[in-house]
Parts: structure tokens; sequence; C-alpha cells
């Protein structure tokens, strides 16, 4: 997988709104509301923090923490999906 450091934050979106499968989507498209979505922080957040390479930082926003980019990440796919 790309390593978030060298990808924007629209093309990390658009992969990962490629690499979801339907199920998985269905399952983003069930969470009714946005408070919620921290209920995915130990399972799709840890996906996207790993795949992306958010642990070993990104120079474009070097000072955010891994865990808040990705339910950033994670919070526009979702309305995205909706």
């Amino acid at each position: 997988m790309a390593d978030g450091s060298h990808m924007d934050r629209e093309k990390i979106i658009a992969d990962i709104l490629n690499r979801l499968t339907n199920e998985e989507k269905a399952a983003l498209r069930s969470v009714a509301r946005e408070a919620d979505l921290v209920r995915l922080h130990f399972t799709v957040g840890r996906a996207i923090r790993n795949a992306y390479g958010l642990w070993a930082g990104n120079p474009s926003e070097p000072l955010k923490d891994p865990d808040d980019v990705s339910a950033e990440l994670l919070h526009e796919v979702w309305k995205r999906l909706k």
C-alpha cells in the first residue's frame, strides 16, 4: 500500500474508497451519527494508520497526531459514502 507521507489527503481518501468492499461500505453507511465513528478507531482507523504509514509521520502535517489524521480520513470517507 502507498506510504501516507507521499500521498495527499484526496488521493488517500480515493484509495480507501476504492479498496473498501461493498460490505465494508455498507457497514460505514450504517453508522448513523458522526460521533459513533469513534467505535472504528481500533479497526478501520488502525488499518488506515498502518496502510498509509501515518505512524512514520507526514511531512505535509508534521504536528498532527496519526490518530487524529486517521480519524479525519475516516470521517471524510464516511461523509462521501452517505
